[in-house]
Parts: structure tokens; sequence; C-alpha cells
């Protein structure tokens, strides 16, 4: 379970810098099309992966999807906290 939370929280900061904006304020730097692509893929294979280890550890499938689903918003939380840090502390630094 607790890989599963771990690669939640790689797919969601992968998603994430895959976004102009978000890439700029962690990176300050520019984008490039082609590491916009491999972040969302390596992202959305992640959060898949995470989906399928936590569904395969839990018995119950509907126990396993609200598992999942909660430890997402925790997750989403948590890199949203984490990117608005970065972006604050180094507007501090520059």
């Amino acid at each position: 379970m607790l890989i599963s939370i771990f690669l939640q929280a790689l797919a969601l900061a992968c998603l994430s810098l895959a976004m102009d904006k978000h890439y700029k304020a962690v990176v300050h730097g520019a984008l490039a099309t082609r590491r916009k692509v491999a972040l969302r893929i390596l992202g959305w294979i992640s959060l898949l992966l995470s989906f399928g280890l936590l569904v395969a550890q839990q018995p119950l499938l509907g126990i396993a999807v609200v598992d999942w689903l909660a430890w997402l918003s925790c997750n989403i939380l948590l890199v949203a906290l984490l990117l608005c840090w970065k972006a604050s502390r180094d507007s501090v630094t520059h």
C-alpha cells in the first residue's frame, strides 16, 4: 500500500510539472515538448500502476477504490502545497 501511495505522489508531481506554469515556477525554464509528453506518460502510467497495486492488495474492489481515492486527495493536497512552497521559496531568494 505504501508503494501505491508513493506512486500516486510521483504521478501527481509529474502531471503537474507537465504544465508550463508549474514547470516554470519550479524549474525556472521553458518546458520542452518532449519533456512535457514524457512527464504526462510517466504520470498516467504511475497513476494507473498505483491503482492496480492497491486493487491487487485489497480483496474488495469497492473498498480499494474508496481507499485509492482518499489517498489521491491527500496526495493532491501534498503536491499542491509542495509546489506552492517551492515557488514561494524561490521568489523570496530571487
